[in-house]
């Protein structure tokens, strides 16, 4: 990831580069939430993720959001999407719909989010940024972590409030 943020830093200062230690693939976005939820569903959580068996994803292209009008996201996806994180998907989706989170309009377009646009940016940055070429990174994923998006000091920070293991009650 970070040859693709060395390659693109050095053009444009509207695209604000996102900190490694903050990448991650988000699952479900909440939004504003009471921390209640989470002592609410954490024990529900723990136990149905620990159904779902690990598996291995790789990021292996780049793509930007919206697709249409001005880009605001750069990412880097996944071509080929899991069994097992499809499941995880629809599971949370239909999981929160009875604490009154809508899921309709949602889509599963798993990514790690490169870089956020702040400004005006050439068009051929971002075909250049599309098609440059991703070294494909293969990676296990063995726990979903439910993150708080905060500002610490004026930098947005993902501070993980719960861990959920998988396939820990699987036999």
């Amino acid at each position: 990831m970070s040859r693709i943020q060395k390659y693109f830093s050095k053009y444009n200062a509207s695209i604000k580069w996102v900190n490694p230690n903050n990448m991650h693939i988000t699952m479900k976005f909440l939004g504003k939430t009471d921390s209640s939820l989470i002592d609410k569903t954490s024990d529900e959580l723990t136990s149905r993720f620990g159904e779902f068996t690990r598996f291995k994803l790789q990021l292996n292209y780049n793509g930007y959001f919206p697709s249409r009008g001005k880009p605001r996201i750069l990412w880097t996806g996944i071509e080929e999407i899991p069994r097992q994180m499809k499941q995880i998907f629809y599971f949370l989706n239909g999981y929160f719909t009875k604490y009154s989170y809508d899921e309709s309009g949602k889509k599963l377009s798993p990514h790690i989010t490169q870089a956020r646009i702040k400004g005006r940016v050439d068009r051929d940055l971002i075909s250049q940024f599309k098609s440059f070429q991703v070294e494909p990174l293969e990676f296990n994923v063995e726990k979903i972590v439910w993150f708080e998006s905060t500002h610490i000091n004026n930098v947005l920070t993902y501070v993980p409030l719960r861990e959920f293991f998988l396939g820990i009650n699987s036999n």
